[in-house]
């Protein structure tokens, strides 16, 4: 006849009957909760994410889908097994598939491509983030519910021997710390590379159009004035659109000679500009430099000569700053690449410098009044090189491109009349220059959570190993093999869960206050010399860090699920034989 103890250690799933009650009532109960909630919240989207009433529906999606999996009581240890299975590699997919497309956007537009045509209005890239944001939203949702599952299955003795097995072995802490360092070191190092990413392309954004209409080759933009009110004019090009801007751009030299030096001759980027159209398309009117106005005047007045504006770097080359002061009314000489001795060379007179942030387009442009660089590339008044168009969401870029080559190509068949660019584009090498090297980041840093995993794997065989004779003895006094298990399992999401807790307060700890750490260090992330960047530009993107907490505690889970095997498979006659 069994005893106390015997009981105690006994699991009775069958006596509750094969549906945990308690288990799937409290699971709908918060999933119908948030539903609820999520329906009655009609709120805007946020930038690269859904609406909250969307994210709540999500979580509640993927703590539905996982209170139905684990929702009925199995006896059977292979069809458990097999749940346990089936339950994290869904965990898996959705961990990779929402990680992997915020940091690679072919699987993205893959992804996306595979929604089909219900969200052609929206752009690709802010689809993918949306999708990605989602899959994490499941995922957390989904561990949430598998969690309140282990903690309503927790019996006494897996309580007991679980606590038991974290304190009397100091190994675990040490894996606690490594889980933690790595998830620390993710979500530093990728938050530095998403800031770093972003700010260059803002810096992009800012010296580009969002979209670029240009002629083919050494061709020009016949009477822009009346594509530009086509544009505007156009139902469907007129949501989107909110202005547009002609452009010459052309290749010179510029001369100058401030003061008593002996002068300088530098090759340029001569960009001719309409300052009424170009302060609506752009951002110039916030990267001019020294309290200047956007307009070719000096101090208010009209100079001797057109006026010309340069970027603050090359200013500083050709000895234009003097103690950082800029020596306005200096006469700057402009020369054609291929101008012969019988060309007029025109002399224009410095106004004023513009600084982006962006180096090779600070020590490289000048700007000049259009009807002059007209003048200087040979242009007739009515043409340009190109026409700059401001959208009013830069995301819709790749929409809005679609529709001007639509419309731009002849009815008749061939190659649109114009070029169509959109920014992305016209920066595209160093764009996926960036993107790879966070890819390759990624990658290789997600390989310690991978390690980590691994340290939790042999700390738990070791432990299987250490306490062969205590399994022995409590599956020979009434321990079921589930039950068995259960001790491991918990164990690793307990290492899991806190080290990815640890890690991740570390981390944004160290994230919001990493300038003031790397000046305490005497660190120079980024010599602003080479980057250009004044301090350490940083990110936290909500994807992202849910998805390494996520991956910590996954890895962690999965780790133990090997030595939780080889446990609840040691005979006790074995393990007690020679004890």
């Amino acid at each position: 006849m069994p005893g106390p103890l015997t009981e105690n250690l006994q699991t009775s799933p069958a006596n509750g009957g094969p549906i945990r009650r308690g288990y799937v009532l409290s699971t709908i109960v918060a999933s119908a909760s948030l539903f609820v909630v999520g329906l009655l919240l009609p709120s805007r989207p946020w930038a690269h994410l859904p609406a909250i009433g969307s994210m709540l529906m999500c979580l509640g999606s993927g703590a539905g889908l996982t209170g139905l999996l684990f929702g009925f009581r199995l006896t059977n240890p292979v069809a458990r097994i097999v749940r346990c299975t089936i339950w994290g590699l869904a965990l898996a997919v959705g961990v990779i598939l929402a990680f992997g497309m915020g940091v690679s956007e072919n699987l993205g537009v893959s992804i996306v491509l595979m929604l089909g045509s219900a969200y052609k209005d929206v752009a690709v890239p802010l689809l993918i983030s949306r999708t990605s944001a989602a899959l994490a939203l499941l995922t957390i949702g989904s561990l949430a519910a598998f969690l309140w599952s282990t903690l309503l299955e927790l019996k006494k003795y897996h309580t007991f021997l679980c606590i038991r097995l974290m304190r009397v072995r100091m190994i675990n802490y040490l894996v606690i710390l490594a889980v933690a360092g790595s998830v620390f070191v993710l979500i530093v190092v990728l938050s530095v590379l998403w800031g770093f990413d972003r700010d260059l392309r803002s810096r992009i954004r800012g010296t580009l159009a969002a979209v670029s209409i240009e002629a083919r080759g050494n061709d020009r933009v016949q009477d822009y004035d009346s594509v530009i009110d086509w544009i505007e004019e156009d139902k469907g090009l007129a949501e989107r659109v909110t202005a547009c801007a002609p452009y010459v751009q052309t290749f010179g030299f510029l001369e100058s000679r401030p003061r008593e030096s002996q002068g300088y001759t530098v090759s340029a980027i001569i960009r001719g500009i309409d300052m009424e159209r170009e302060r609506r398309v752009g951002d110039i009117e916030s990267y001019l430099q020294d309290g200047k106005r956007p307009d070719f005047l000096l101090n208010g007045a009209k100079p001797t000569h057109p006026g010309i504006i340069i970027g603050r770097e090359l200013a500083g080359n050709i000895e234009l700053l003097d103690n950082d002061q800029l020596l306005t009314g200096t006469e700057i000489q402009l020369n054609p690449p291929l101008s012969t001795g019988f060309i007029n060379r025109p002399t224009f007179t410095l106004v004023g410098t513009f600084k982006t942030g962006y180096l090779e387009y600070d020590s490289r442009f000048v700007y000049i009044p259009i009807r002059e660089a007209q003048q200087l590339a040979g242009y007739d008044f009515s043409e340009a090189t190109g026409i700059s168009v401001a959208l009013k969401d830069y995301n819709t870029a790749d929409k809005v491109k679609e529709a001007l080559v639509g419309k731009l190509t002849p009815k008749s068949g061939g190659p649109p009349i114009y070029s169509v660019k959109t920014w992305a584009e016209q920066r595209g090498t160093l764009l996926a220059a960036i993107h790879f090297e966070r890819v390759m980041m990624t990658i290789i840093l997600g390989s310690l959570v991978a390690l980590s995993g691994l340290f939790v794997c042999a700390v738990m065989l070791m432990a299987v190993k250490e306490k062969t004779r205590d399994i022995g003895i409590v599956k020979a006094i009434g321990g079921t093999v589930t039950g068995i298990m259960e001790i491991f399992l918990i164990n690793g999401l307990v290492i899991g869960t806190v080290g990815a807790a640890l890690g991740g307060v570390a981390g944004l700890l160290v994230v919001r206050h990493i300038n003031a750490v790397a000046k305490f260090l005497g660190l120079r992330v980024f010599p602003p010399e080479i980057y250009y960047l004044d301090k350490i530009p940083t990110y936290l993107d909500f994807v992202g860090v849910a998805m390494i907490l996520c991956s910590a505690v996954a890895v962690s889970l999965l780790a133990a699920m090997v030595p939780s095997l080889i446990a609840a498979r040691l005979s006790p006659m074995e393990a007690l034989r020679y004890e």
